[in-house]
């Protein structure tokens, strides 16, 4: 699977080694193969990496990404949970002068592969415990929160990873990804109830809210992406990071279908009759202008629900996939 990047506000994502350098903030899913490996660069140029892949992929995948991204500095490595193919490639990360590298902590940590003890021995001093409700502040006004870790949820929800057929990727750790209006769930291999795994999904996925991008738990595999998690994140997208071909067959048809099946179709014959005329008249909603497709005036604007994600009107499953974060066009909030 390639590298996915998202730029949010303004950003240019560099193409090569003269490019510019980007402005906003950048997210790449990067090509690990079959594991999970993530870069931010916040606004002010620092970077910030969330897993980096098997062994050999943080030198050889990773780090080519941060340096396409020209960093000013460096700061902060998130480790969802200890598998290989998610901190293998971290302690070539970490060679880096990152500031802190945070994980799980130690509770329950039962691997012992050589990964584990080169990522513990290169984080050193900069180990970090990861609590829920911590705010992470990457610069420029964009920051991480973490929602869950160790079955321990935002709100005080809790959810026993020792029940689970998978407990380490039960006790992932969730994170918020937020810069502006942008947000993203980054979950690690969190488990939502698939294959006799514990449910940690719903009652995360509820103090999370809804997002703009979701990057699949757990590769796309069927112990995760659950009904409740879908449908209270509603991303308008979903990026799976797995090896092309792997053996476990991520992402699987059941999680693409009910992610694709979950996805609003645009009505270009919806009443946008109870959004009002100006940003104020949608209350407490996200004001976004009207789509090009509405033959209604120009002028109104459609409301999204903070709470629920959905547009403030009668039709709102026909039109909520409209209603999410604005362009660059978009002219009046």
């Amino acid at each position: 699977m390639l590298a996915t990047w998202f730029g949010v506000f303004l950003c240019a994502c560099p193409q090569g080694g003269e490019a510019d350098r980007p402005v906003g903030l950048t997210v790449v899913v990067v090509n690990v193969g079959q594991g999970d490996g993530v870069v931010v660069r916040a606004p002010t140029g620092q970077i910030h990496v969330v897993d980096a892949g098997p062994n050999g992929q943080g030198t050889a995948a990773v780090l080519p990404v941060v340096d396409s991204l020209q960093p000013v500095s460096y700061g902060f490595t998130f480790l969802s949970h200890f598998h290989d193919d998610h901190q293998g490639g971290l302690d070539e990360v970490l060679a880096r002068p990152f500031q802190l590298a945070y994980d799980r902590g130690d509770l329950r940590r039962t691997n012992t592969s050589s990964a584990t003890t080169s990522y513990l021995n290169t984080a050193g001093s900069r180990r970090r415990t990861a609590t829920v409700g911590s705010v992470f502040q990457l610069g420029g006004g964009a920051r991480i929160t973490c929602v869950a870790v160790d079955g321990n949820v935002l709100g005080g929800a809790f959810v026993d990873p020792t029940s689970s057929a998978q407990e380490e990727n039960s006790r992932s750790l969730a994170l918020r990804l937020e810069y502006g209006l942008f947000s993203m769930w980054l979950g690690g291999d969190l488990t939502g109830g698939g294959n006799s795994t514990a449910d940690v999904e719903s009652p995360a996925s509820l103090a999370c809210g809804d997002v703009d991008v979701y990057k699949c738990n757990h590769h796309g595999s069927n112990t995760s992406t659950n009904t409740n998690l879908v449908a209270r994140l509603a991303p308008e997208l979903a990026v799976a990071s797995c090896g092309t071909g792997n053996t476990f067959g991520h992402p699987t048809p059941t999680i693409v279908n009910r992610l694709n099946q979950a996805a609003p179709t645009p009505s270009a014959s919806a009443s946008p009759a109870t959004c009002g005329s100006t940003p104020t008249a949608c209350g407490t909603g996200r004001p976004r202008r009207t789509a090009t497709s509405w033959t209604s005036p120009a002028t109104k604007w459609r409301c999204r629900s903070c709470s629920s994600g959905r547009c403030a009107s009668a039709n709102s499953t026909a039109i909520q996939a409209w209603c999410r974060t604005p362009t660059a066009s978009t002219s009046k909030w």
